[in-house]
């Protein structure tokens, strides 16, 4: 069985001992290597150590969770980080994306919260050593040519013509072809099996010409042809043949000049950059030097203007105003930019905007969705699918909107107290992740509206429960605290007496006596 290694990372002894004893980390299969109160101390050993994963609090002296966690991640990258704080601070979780953190939880902590984020993390870790794994037998077939260590600078000028095939040496100059599968959320053994399948199309594709595959990584395939060959011809009829043959999207790009062999591994560089570009063109296109815009000078956008005008909009709940501008700002950075990392730049901050302005009590809270909206955001590979993402985000304001009715609200909560309250984990969190919604801004609609707290219904609603139980039937006390959501039969006796004036045995024998 696949193991982990995890190291906990909090300046209180007691969190750090209940991470140890609370989950079942065996069954995980995770060992712990290491538990530190001091930061600093955790820096260094996490050097020799080189864990999987890291539980780290954020609130800590000397140094706060997310800076340590941004130096963890400089030095060691394929950490999975875990950040545990007391705080619904939106700051932090935005800072936690930004640097790379792989979940965000809230004191205190939940055993089956944090087991469940691991076994997640795990899994993912797993699927990346796969990966890396596929990765090495991809590139060990393609070192059959020594073309894929030309490309990628691997050989010395001086060993090139005497390992290259003696068909390509008489060329003088040479071209690359580059295509890129879609990645349509395959397993990595799905994504090694279809860049073979393409790999093997191309054999038989270029089966009259001489070439050599170079292809380097999962969903890649770079060949090199003689440079006689006249890719503004072929090209197309292979994007062509490529889609009416196999059910995947293509991103190409070619040489457009031949070039001589010292310059092959610039060449291939560059085309990888220009495929970065199927972001704004889509799939299913040759992408060419000539659909490449470099940024103009001439025209800068106004990015302040923009962020002022879309929070104002947003403040002032004009939804369509905000959206209109948004698509203004970024039609700006598209007609000026044009580069991928410029377009996803402007749209992550027109998401930042939203979270901000419909962040903590508001009745829009996207705090609770963040995760998922930013994981949805960063699988985004064309400026279609961003562009009608961000749309979705303001449609999903726009809606939440049209629901403000408190008395409905109230309504629903009711509902799902009914529905869920038979189960011991639920509770305000609960609801709130159900409705979308931030705990404290409905917390504070069903105090409004029924003048009692949503912890008190839900107690209400199980005591109630309890007292139909205890007449009605003959469980016993144990299976009646269970039956209500309440694990503990002494608790749930606690809770009774407090709630009824007697213990659930006096209210049972009362009722008996009473019939």
């Amino acid at each position: 069985m696949e193991r982990f290694s995890a190291v906990f990372v909090d300046d209180e002894p007691l969190t750090l001992e209940l991470l140890y004893y609370r989950i079942d980390w065996e069954l995980l299969n995770v060992e712990i290597v290491g538990k530190f109160t001091n930061v600093l101390e955790a820096i260094d050993a996490i050097k020799s150590l080189k864990p999987d994963i890291v539980i780290s609090d954020i609130n800590m002296p000397y140094l706060n969770g997310l800076d340590f966690g941004e130096i963890i991640l400089d030095i060691y990258p394929q950490v999975k980080l875990i950040m545990l704080t007391g705080y619904e601070n939106f700051s932090y979780v935005r800072k936690s994306l930004q640097i790379g953190v792989s979940d965000y939880l809230l004191k205190p902590i939940c055993a089956e919260e944090i087991f469940v984020s691991v076994q997640k993390i795990c899994g993912k870790i797993r699927e990346e050593r796969k990966e890396e794994s596929y990765d090495a037998i991809l590139t060990q077939y393609a070192n059959e040519s020594i073309w894929q260590r030309i490309l990628l600078y691997e050989t010395a000028p001086e060993e090139i013509y005497s390992s290259i095939d003696s068909r390509m040496v008489s060329a003088q100059n040479y071209s690359i072809l580059l295509v890129e599968i879609q990645d349509c959320e395959f397993s990595n053994q799905e994504k090694f099996l279809v860049t073979r399948e393409v790999m093997q199309f191309m054999y038989k594709f270029w089966r009259d010409i001489f070439f050599q595959p170079a292809f380097c990584r999962l969903l890649e395939v770079a060949v090199v042809l003689g440079g006689a060959t006249d890719l503004f011809i072929n090209a197309p009829i292979l994007l062509e043949k490529l889609r009416e043959t196999l059910p995947y999207n293509f991103a190409l790009t070619f040489s457009e000049n031949p070039v001589s062999l010292d310059v092959l591994p610039e060449e291939y560089a560059l085309l990888q950059k220009i495929l970065l570009y199927k972001f704004l063109i889509g799939y299913n296109h040759i992408i060419l030097r000539k659909d490449i815009h470099e940024k103009s000078n001439d025209n800068v956008v106004n990015e302040k203007y923009y962020i002022r005008q879309i929070s104002s909009a947003l403040q002032a709940r004009l939804v369509d105003q905000a959206r209109h501008l948004s698509k203004e700002y970024l039609d700006a950075y598209k007609r000026t930019f044009c580069r991928l990392d410029d377009i996803r730049y402007c749209a992550a901050n027109i998401i930042w905007i939203i979270a901000r302005t419909f962040d903590s009590d508001d009745e829009v809270s996207f705090y609770c969705n963040l995760p998922a909206i930013w994981d949805i955001f960063v699988k985004c590979d064309t400026l279609f699918s961003l562009e009608s993402f961000l749309w979705q985000c303001f449609h999903m304001i726009t809606s939440q909107q049209a629901e403000q009715n408190t008395d409905l609200i109230s309504e629903k909560i009711k509902s799902i107290i009914h529905e869920k309250y038979k189960d011991y984990e639920f509770s305000l969190n609960s609801i709130a992740e159900v409705l979308c919604r931030n705990p404290s801004y409905i917390s504070r609609i069903f105090k409004q509206q029924t003048g009692e707290n949503i912890t008190s219904y839900i107690m209400r609603i199980r005591m109630e429960n309890a007292k139909k139980l205890l007449s009605e039937t003959s469980l016993k006390i144990g299976e009646i605290a269970e039956n209500i959501g309440v694990i503990d039969a002494n608790y749930f006796s606690i809770c009774f007496r407090k709630y009824e004036g007697c213990s659930p045995s006096e209210y049972r024998l009362k009722m008996l006596n009473g019939k």
